[in-house]
């Protein structure tokens, strides 16, 4: 169960690892409607961090370059009454083209996991109802079931490790 006053219905732990030598924590958490945090993350900002203590809490949140500031704060002071805005920085950001964004998706992976789910995506092995079985796939690529399936499972998990920056990801030798 969260702390009281925290904007929290749901907080579990779901993993700690290590990054830069650094302990980190991942939460899993389920917002209150009437937190602030829910209004940050309903009108499309991205709260990075949040601290609370002695009856204060301060969030720090990214808004996409779009983003019309000035009615978001006031959207933001009409739901929340005793916010106040203590800074605004803004921060030009080169975004990254779809063939980095690929690459490094793609560097994640070894090139048996990359194989694995580029045939099954290619297969239809994620569509519904699915054209082709893990062991149709598995056949095709002259390996087990149980054997595709693991480099499947692999693949999709370092993948929504680059997507989501949950976890430091091993050496892509390292399967």
């Amino acid at each position: 169960a969260p702390a009281e006053g925290l904007p929290f219905e749901e907080f579990a732990l779901v993993s700690e690892y290590e990054a830069d030598g650094e302990p980190v924590c991942l939460f899993r958490t389920g917002l209150a409607p009437d937190s602030p945090e829910t209004t940050l993350v309903e009108h499309g900002a991205r709260p990075h961090e949040l601290r609370a203590g002695d009856g204060a809490a301060t969030v720090i949140a990214e808004l996409g370059s779009d983003a019309p500031v000035r009615e978001f704060v006031e959207l933001f002071r009409d739901r929340h009454p005793g916010a106040s805005l203590a800074a605004q920085r803004t921060h030009h950001r080169s975004e990254p083209s779809t063939a980095q964004q690929r690459a490094s998706a793609t560097e994640a992976l070894t090139d048996r996991q990359l194989e694995a789910i580029r045939t099954a995506y290619f297969s239809g092995f994620f569509d519904r109802p699915r054209k082709h079985t893990g062991t149709e796939i598995a056949d095709a690529m002259g390996i087990s079931q149980p054997t595709f399936s693991h480099h499947l499972r692999e693949a999709q998990r370092r993948l929504c490790a680059v997507l989501f920056e949950a976890e430091q990801l091993p050496d892509r030798r390292g399967d």
